[in-house]
């Protein structure tokens, strides 16, 4: 069942991580670029799974590898921003170098947030 607002990854999914690894590693060696897809923007957050996304930057195929940019906000860790500052800076395909930069930037303005909110909190500030 995909969510009707918010990430549109499987809320079955979510409960069981390494049932999401497994699945997202096998839709990932599909023949079928449209299944390595949608596996890629379905898929849950967090660390078990990053490396995978980070590895699928890697396809022959622009259209993984732009859906796999596109789910970069669920690339969280310094990996991740690394496989997109690559993606941006050499990807052959134009539309996935556009999309990693607009994935930096999300992870940049999300950051630069953060900060301002700790900094706001360690001042006494609301």
């Amino acid at each position: 069942m995909v969510l009707a607002h918010g990430p549109p990854y499987c809320r079955a999914t979510m409960g069981d991580l390494s049932n999401g690894v497994a699945e997202l590693r096998s839709a990932l060696s599909s023949l079928d670029p449209s299944a390595r897809v949608r596996a890629l923007l379905r898929t849950p957050p967090g660390p078990a799974v990053e490396q995978l996304m980070i590895e699928a930057l890697d396809d022959p195929e622009p259209e993984v590898r732009l859906a796999s940019v596109r789910a970069s906000p669920r690339l969280r860790g310094p990996a991740g921003t690394r496989a997109l500052m690559r993606a941006a800076a050499g990807d052959p395909s134009p539309a996935v170098r556009a999309e990693a930069l607009a994935g930096l930037s999300r992870i940049l303005q999300a950051r630069s947030l953060d900060a301002q909110a700790r900094s706001q909190d360690a001042l006494g500030n609301d």
